[in-house]
């Protein structure tokens, strides 16, 4: 097949869809496809390209004329509302080449993408009026002119629902909770669920060497909540005072994790590496003791889980999103309440004082990652591929 993939952006990897996207094309290539990636080349998402995501008409005419070019029997995109927009989506239909699209987050069933509401609970609402007068849980919920920010975005996010409805003709999820309130929330039922898939999958167990070492993998924004694991370690130091954090990735919030920690007192204890390359994340696995993911918010599958399984190392993931259908609850990993400090030290401190059981779970993770292997995820998508081309 000649297939077209399409990216919000294509020379940086800002995240899970960047990433998820690369192995993608590199997958297909592996099985004989023709494959072209497009997208953006410049990463610019302020207020001056706000009003050019709700339809850009430079991204409208550039697909046109890639499509002419290439000539895809199909396009698969991932995202498009940080710099794209819809426009790759209407340019394919009205040249009448089939559209299929992985849904990577809530974003087009919250104006605040994170799909929580004021209780710090998962919304129950959906995209609705309540959207412009709730205030919802999110990142720019302080800001005083976040109001009129988010009721031009539930415009926008109007505008995007139109265009999928309309031009889309098959979905894929990563998660069945995604897959289940995209399904309500859009009225379609186009949608399949296929999981992520992790590249690296391992070689052999890796037997646990250093049991006090944790680790944080991620960006540094608030929605990750790196600031409650930064919280719950003068807890967990009170019964295991050898325990050690190392947070690996960059963003926003740096600076304020780095002044929590020092409030702590805890920068002998809490190392911040900063952004490292993938090809050295290995390592770090390999030397700590389990995984951390903390975040706040309707996390869809978080390939950390996926990198750090590969590794033999089990997670303690919040109970939130698409978390749980990845950790096996206490088999391959712990799960704990979202935004509680107290209740992820109490994983944490369980798992350091029962070493034969966080051994036992590095053997489950090791195993649980088979099940995400690129084979099974290219069976998935082929077979979608196919069905769509014999509409």
């Amino acid at each position: 097949m000649r297939i077209l993939v399409i990216n919000d952006f294509i020379q940086v990897n800002l995240g899970g869809s960047e990433t998820y996207t690369f192995n993608l094309v590199k997958l297909l290539k592996e099985h004989g496809h023709q494959v072209k990636l497009w997208g953006s080349t410049k990463h610019k998402e302020d207020f001056s390209t706000f009003f050019s995501r709700w339809f850009s008409g430079k991204y409208y005419f550039q697909t046109k004329k890639v499509i002419k070019s290439f000539k895809p029997d199909l396009i698969h995109i991932n995202t498009f509302s940080r710099a794209l927009s819809p426009a790759p989506i209407v340019a394919a239909k009205k040249l009448k080449v089939p559209v299929i699209m992985t849904v990577h987050d809530f974003r087009h069933l919250c104006p605040r993408t994170w799909f929580i509401y004021q209780d710090k609970k998962p919304c129950k609402y959906g995209f609705s009026t309540k959207c412009l007068y709730k205030h919802c849980y999110s990142a720019k919920r302080s800001k005083w002119w976040s109001s009129w920010y988010y009721n031009l975005k539930f415009l926008k996010t109007a505008g995007y629902r139109f265009c999928l409805r309309r031009y889309v003709d098959k979905f894929i999820c990563p998660a069945i909770v995604l897959k289940k309130e995209f399904a309500k929330s859009l009225g379609v039922n186009n949608i399949s669920y296929i999981p992520n898939f992790s590249v690296n999958q391992g070689k052999s167990h890796q037997p646990l060497s250093n049991f006090h070492h944790l680790l944080f993998v991620g960006r540094l924004s608030k929605d990750k909540g790196v600031d409650v694991l930064v919280k719950a370690m003068p807890l967990v130091l009170r019964q295991h005072p050898k325990a050690k954090l190392e947070i690996i990735g960059d963003g926003p919030e740096k600076d304020k994790l780095i002044a929590l920690t020092k409030k702590l007192d805890l920068t002998d204890k809490i190392s911040f590496r900063g952004k490292i390359d993938h090809s050295q994340l290995e390592a770090y696995y390999h030397e700590t003791a389990m995984t951390i993911l903390p975040s706040v918010y309707m996390e869809m599958f978080g390939l950390v889980i996926l990198e750090s399984f590969s590794s033999s190392r089990p997670v303690i993931g919040s109970n939130i999103g698409g978390i749980p259908e990845v950790i096996e609850d206490k088999k391959s990993g712990l799960l704990f309440a979202p935004n509680s400090h107290s209740d992820l030290a109490k994983k944490i401190t369980y798992l350091l004082d029962n070493p034969e059981i966080l051994e036992e779970m590095s053997k489950n993770a090791f195993q649980r990652c088979r099940d995400f292997s690129p084979a099974a995820h290219y069976k998935m998508i082929e077979r979608e591929y196919v069905s769509l081309l014999k509409k």
